[in-house]
């Protein structure tokens, strides 16, 4: 009699345990999505990229047109340093050099603007992507969601932050 009481007593006692820890491992869940396919993948993306290179390209004309220039300036000045009075020498020396600083100028400012106007086309779809993995996540139960392409976090659920429990552990 004694043997069937505890065993009915630890079973009373296990199978709820472990119910509770079967529950616990069921509310942990963690997803994982690649960021980086996901947007190749995506038509919206692809207009940007075709945006951007258009852009680029058009840039890279500009360039080009102002080097040509630079070329045809630093070629005559060679031709022509011999027969050149000082004063005629050195205002196309100052031509020179002004011309390469605007072309080097203009090269930091189309990089700037290319890359201003790429973080302003992909912002938004990034937003959404954001928001997309959120709703999947919580919609579907999951606790953490995980970028395999880069190893970030892109989701996780608040209840499960420790801050408040380490910065108590640390007295701070």
């Amino acid at each position: 009699m004694k043997l069937v009481f505890r065993t009915l007593f630890f079973f009373a006692l296990i199978v709820p345990l472990a119910a509770t820890a079967q529950q616990e491992a069921k509310v942990q869940k963690i997803g994982y999505v690649n960021v980086n396919e996901l947007l190749q993948s995506m038509a919206r993306v692809q207009t940007v990229k075709d945006d951007l290179e258009k852009h680029g390209t058009q840039l890279e004309t500009q360039i080009t047109n102002m080097a040509g220039e630079l070329d045809r300036k630093v070629e005559a000045y060679y031709n022509e340093v011999n027969t050149m009075s000082d004063a005629v020498r050195k205002d196309k020396e100052r031509e020179i050099t002004q011309l390469r600083e605007r072309i080097e100028r203009f090269q930091q400012e189309a990089q700037d603007d290319l890359t201003a106007r790429e973080k302003s086309l992909l912002e938004p779809i990034l937003k959404d992507v954001r928001e997309a993995i959120k709703k999947v996540a919580t919609d579907n139960g999951y606790t953490y969601v995980i970028d395999t392409s880069s190893g970030l976090m892109l989701f996780n659920d608040e209840s499960y932050n420790l801050m408040a429990l380490v910065k108590a552990q640390l007295g701070d």
